[in-house]
């Protein structure tokens, strides 16, 4: 083990305390041996995804478990066209972590939280 890794192990033993550090540990060799089991299932080589309960449907294939109509690509296109417009604006969005709505501009991509990455998620509010 290298020095800088056993002081850097050791902070965080001291931060975390040691219920944190086991997790962490944990956590670390399970990522371990589930990269090892599964490096090798990926799509394409050769996994059977129907073991999993996996159902692939294509839109331009047909399918006993769903039927699209024939203008599905506009319907999305225009549903993302909405949403755009809306996620645009500041007062139709919700943000997380909670921005001052009393001082931010009309257009979310000009809030300050917003341009420095302070904002983890900005939904549409439900009006």
């Amino acid at each position: 083990m290298h020095l800088g890794k056993a002081l850097t192990d050791g902070a965080r033993l001291v931060v975390r305390g040691p219920r944190g550090w086991l997790i962490n540990r944990a956590y670390a060799r399970h990522h371990r041996q589930a990269r090892l089991r599964f490096s090798g299932a990926t799509a394409g080589a050769g996994v059977d995804l129907r073991r999993f309960g996996v159902h692939i449907v294509r839109p331009d294939q047909a399918s006993p478990l769903l039927a699209l109509p024939a203008d599905w690509l506009e319907r999305v296109a225009r549903v993302a066209r909405e949403v755009e417009a809306r996620l645009a604006r500041t007062a139709a969005c919700r943000f997380l972590p909670p921005i001052d709505r009393a001082r931010a501009p009309a257009q979310t991509a000009a809030v300050d939280e917003v341009l420095r990455r302070q904002v983890l998620s900005i939904q549409l509010d439900s009006h």
